[in-house]
């Protein structure tokens, strides 16, 4: 998931200007970042849509004082800064949750689904990543990246699936591209989803908020804001569902490589141990030459 850092830079360097608009920007920063914030959690940490939506919220009060601190001097990629502030943001949250002296994001907090961008949230991530799949054995190497990121697939791994799977070199390539039109179709589906949660969200803020500063309001206007309160959470429990459970067009056209589903459950999972055994020796070992 990307960041526009040349949009938001500007917003801002614009934000820092004396007689700016200083609400409007901190709006256009929120529209360029929301999505980002909202999926954070589950795609660094594995966390559940309930823990995504909360965490939103709580980031979405501290964004003017993000804003303000960018360093707008340094030669820094704005993703890169970014990932750094909400991972702060997020043990400030477990402590903010639990109120305990324990500060530490746990590991086991990590999901066995592997996602490109699970542990993609900085460079350093992203090399351990890179790291863990040149350790697997080729197949599981190329079965995560038809499934994950099927655009990242070269043509000597489309050469070697073709012969381990038998298939030709042209039903790859087919099996292929329809696998990176069910991601593009996944990408879509989480976009519109969030986005309508980044609304509902807003709009039970605004709700909460009327019945926390009018409160003298007679039991009937309480009554009316409570059952509106209640319709909102309701379809934002839908919306939260429908985002948990994923579209099951990926591995409908995974599948087509194994022409067996309880095989490629198996070959899928199996990679995916692996890789995640390999990325946590890659962290151990880091952490124990430190």
């Amino acid at each position: 998931m990307e960041l526009n850092d040349i949009r938001i830079k500007s917003i801002i360097r614009d934000y820092s200007d004396e007689i700016s608009d200083k609400e409007a920007l901190i709006n256009l920063f929120r529209k360029e970042t929301e999505l980002y914030i909202y999926n954070f959690p589950r795609l660094a940490y594995g966390k559940n849509p309930d823990f995504c939506a909360d965490f939103y919220l709580y980031v979405l009060d501290r964004l003017e004082g993000i804003i303000r601190n960018y360093p707008i001097g340094e030669d820094l990629k704005f993703k890169t800064w970014f990932n750094y502030v909400l991972k702060n943001q997020m043990i400030n949250f477990y402590y903010y949750q639990t109120k305990d002296e324990t500060k530490e994001i746990p590991l086991d907090g990590l999901e066995e689904q592997f996602c490109v961008e699970i542990l993609g949230t900085e460079e350093a991530e992203i090399d351990e990543v890179k790291e863990g799949l040149l350790r697997l054995p080729e197949i599981d190497k190329i079965v995560l990246k038809l499934y994950y990121m099927p655009e990242m697939v070269d043509f000597h791994e489309i050469r070697t699936a073709a012969t381990h799977f038998k298939f030709s070199v042209g039903e790859i390539l087919v099996i292929r591209r329809n696998l990176i039109l069910a991601n593009l179709a996944e990408i879509r589906r989480i976009r519109e989803i969030s986005e309508k949660l980044s609304e509902i969200n807003r709009k039970i803020c605004e709700v909460k908020y009327a019945l926390y500063k009018n409160q003298a309001l007679d039991i009937k206007s309480k009554n009316d804001y409570l059952v509106k309160l209640a319709r909102m959470e309701g379809s934002r429990f839908k919306l939260l569902n429908r985002l948990k459970i994923p579209e099951k067009r990926i591995f409908d056209e995974f599948v087509n490589l194994f022409r067996n589903i309880r095989k490629a459950h198996y070959c899928l999972n199996i990679a995916k141990k692996k890789l995640k055994f390999e990325i946590l020796r890659i962290i151990k070992s880091k952490e124990e030459g430190k």
